[in-house]
């Protein structure tokens, strides 16, 4: 199966844009179903979700098949777009790219970006799809969350976040997400835009990264990728991250596609938040495992404590989409 971004990275990424969506068919979903049952298994994002799958439903053996299928593909979905996230921020600070707005929300952007760029791995569409359908479930989203947002904060509130996402994932491909876009509630008018905000986007990110792009025959730098030891309510999303690969097959997208001045490091741990950062003084991307657990929490409605954790305790909660805070600047 064709990865989203080739080897040869320095037109993939950002090849792909709005206009060409227009040549695309509708979403079939029963093909989409067919697709990922179909699968010769040799899509990276196949691979991992596979693995994942499995070690879901061994911990959760009451779990039905279709529901095991819906939570592991939301589970790294999300674990996907904070891990594009984090690297965006590897990106920023080891390239010195001039960003001249919120980072946070152009990280979010590239993240979704790179996401929703050239998905024909079927396994990665689907992931993408079960983020955006979650964002706003049954045409809302989590108002009722307790969320207070501060002026001061350095992320935009959840609710623009999730906005974000669902508008370039419809700017890209209008024909794909515009359920996903009606359920959020955001009007026509407001979809046709979002066009013009993807394209730019997707420019603005091209020339920020287009010096740095990996040339043919070019080798890199390493991303030493290790696992922590997790803590017992998170034992099973540990193994759900460390089994599945997924950590490697993201940063594998990042090495094929930048050129990285010095070897950095990747991690999952334990951190007893639900977090994820990017580390400059160190050059490293920790994931939480916590995080991960948060993801599970909140797509299977943070079920009761009896039954969060086989064997353990129950997994931090989170009500709404949980969001990456990166440590505070030394």
């Amino acid at each position: 199966m064709k990865r989203f971004i080739p080897a040869l990275a320095a037109a993939a990424l950002f090849a792909w844009s709005a206009p060409a969506t227009a040549e695309r068919p509708a979403p079939d979903p029963a093909a989409e179903d067919a697709a990922l049952a179909e699968d010769d298994g040799n899509g990276p994002y196949r691979q991992a979700y596979d693995k994942a799958a499995r070690i879901l439903a061994a911990a959760y053996p009451d779990m039905a098949p279709e529901e095991v299928e819906r939570v592991t593909l939301y589970i790294l979905g999300n674990t996907v777009n904070t891990l594009f996230h984090e690297y965006g921020h590897g990106l920023v600070s080891e390239l010195g790219l001039p960003i001249v707005a919120r980072e946070e929300d152009a990280v979010d952007n590239l993240a979704n970006i790179i996401m929703v760029a050239k998905t024909t791995d079927p396994t990665l569409d689907r992931m993408l799809r079960a983020v955006a359908d979650d964002y706003f479930a049954n045409g809302q989203f989590a108002d009722d969350s307790g969320e207070v947002a501060e002026g001061w904060d350095e992320h935009s509130p959840d609710k623009a976040r999730a906005y974000d996402v669902i508008c370039i994932l419809v700017g890209a491909d209008p024909d794909s997400y515009k359920e996903a876009a009606d359920n959020s509630g955001m009007p026509a008018e407001r979809q046709e835009a979002c066009a013009g905000e993807y394209e730019a986007k997707l420019e603005a990110w091209d020339k920020l990264l287009g010096p740095y792009y990996l040339k043919e025959g070019e080798r890199n730098k390493k991303v030493a990728v290790s696992y922590g030891k997790p803590a017992p309510n998170a034992a099973v999303m540990a193994d759900l991250v460390r089994e599945s690969g997924i950590m490697q097959v993201v940063t594998d997208e990042i090495l094929a596609m930048v050129k990285l001045p010095h070897d950095i490091a990747a991690v999952a741990e334990s951190c007893d938040d639900a977090n994820a950062y990017w580390s400059p003084d160190e050059r490293k991307l920790t994931l939480c495992y916590e995080i991960v657990q948060s993801y599970y929490d909140n797509v299977t409605g943070n079920i009761a404590a009896d039954d969060a954790a086989p064997g353990g305790e129950a997994g931090d909660t989170a009500d709404g989409a949980p969001e990456d805070e990166d440590p505070p600047p030394p």
